[in-house]
């Protein structure tokens, strides 16, 4: 969690008056951690209201640790909430095997088959939490663009896949 420091302002937490935000990140996965520094805020709150409060997470929320599916969940809130989530497919493979491997793991994806493993995505973890989150919440995947290093950086014999996804609400 990131906070200016509120010694320069009498104990008061910084920013424009009546107007709160707090940045978390890294939380890698662990709804304890994320459960204590909420529990925190909300004590900063009670202590020093806010007339409006934003909370913004980044970094490293989901891609590791025993609770990513929960940590996600427990972020999640209604339509105004954006979640992006990144990570590479294959990596270092010869241009077609990536982009055999690399279809296989987006169909998969588009299914909402939350097995993946660290060899089909090194983000595995993270898209793993989100496509349950995805399939609680019906959401539909739909492909956007899949393409790898070597139809971008032109070096096809070691190569690290893309794809970009959206997951939407069903009509």
């Amino acid at each position: 969690m990131m906070l200016e420091s509120s010694s320069r302002r009498g104990g008061r937490p910084a920013g424009a008056p009546g107007y709160r935000a707090y940045v978390v990140g890294d939380i890698h996965g662990r709804l304890d951690l994320l459960e204590d520094l909420l529990a925190k805020i909300h004590a900063e709150l009670q202590h020093h209201p806010a007339a409006k409060t934003l909370l913004v997470f980044v970094g490293d929320l989901i891609d590791r640790g025993p609770s990513s599916a929960q940590v996600l969940e427990r972020l999640w809130g209604g339509p105004e909430t954006l979640i992006v989530i990144s990570s590479d497919l294959s990596h270092y493979l010869p241009y077609e095997k990536a982009q055999a491997i690399d279809r296989a793991t987006v169909q998969r994806i588009l299914e909402l088959d939350a097995g993946l493993s660290p060899h089909e995505a090194c983000g595995s973890a993270a898209i793993n939490g989100a496509l349950r989150a995805a399939r609680r919440h019906e959401l539909t995947p739909r492909l956007l663009d899949l393409c790898n290093s070597g139809d971008t950086a032109g070096d096809r014999d070691r190569v690290v896949g893309y794809g970009a996804i959206a997951f939407e609400e069903t009509p």
